[in-house]
């Protein structure tokens, strides 16, 4: 008899869980396209992120914010998907260090939000492999824009202009983001 009411409460479980994934998956998802600029990658994460929801549904707590709590998840796998690209493909990714100074230089904006954080990770793979190998030289490489300038061959008023674009691109990337995911 124990055997079968501790069946129902795993089903109830389960109906918890579904009633509260389908509500929020889209705000989960949109969150994940955000963050890898292909779709079916997004997609095959979505799946990841859910099945490790699930595994971990018992530590979530009842009445605490679910989307958030996807994300976080979310954002694990991402990092996770990241680093497997990087080894097995060579992508281009810029380190995590890398990521904070370029928030900080092109957006202006508080050095400790996640979400802002997050919201860069995918503004950048969204941007062309120049811009990236770009970026790359002056915040992993820590080269000066004089240096940049003479590696590339170009004027130091063609490297400022093409950095500052990329700030620009990024800033509005991540307002869009930031925007989207206030609307979910």
């Amino acid at each position: 008899m124990h055997h079968k009411s501790s069946e129902s409460g795993k089903a109830n479980r389960y109906e918890r869980f579904l009633e509260l994934y389908s509500v929020n998956q889209k705000r989960v998802f949109v969150y994940i396209l955000s963050l890898v600029p292909n779709r079916q990658d997004a997609e095959d994460l979505l799946q990841q992120t859910m099945m490790e929801m699930w595994k971990l549904f018992d530590r979530f707590e009842s009445g605490t914010d679910f989307v958030s709590w996807g994300r976080a998840i979310a954002r694990f796998q991402v990092l996770k998907f990241r680093e497997k690209q990087q080894k097995e493909k060579g992508v281009l990714f810029l380190n995590n260090e890398a990521f904070e100074v370029i928030l900080r230089e092109s957006s202006r904006l508080p050095d400790d939000s996640n979400d802002r954080l997050a919201a860069l990770g995918g503004c950048l793979g969204k941007l062309r492999d120049r811009d990236k190998y770009m970026l790359s030289l002056r915040y992993e490489e820590g080269l000066t824009y004089h240096q940049i300038a003479e590696k590339l061959g170009r004027s130091m008023t063609m490297v400022y202009k093409m950095m500052t674009a990329i700030h620009t691109t990024l800033l509005h990337c991540i307002h869009q983001t930031l925007s989207l995911w206030d609307a979910q």
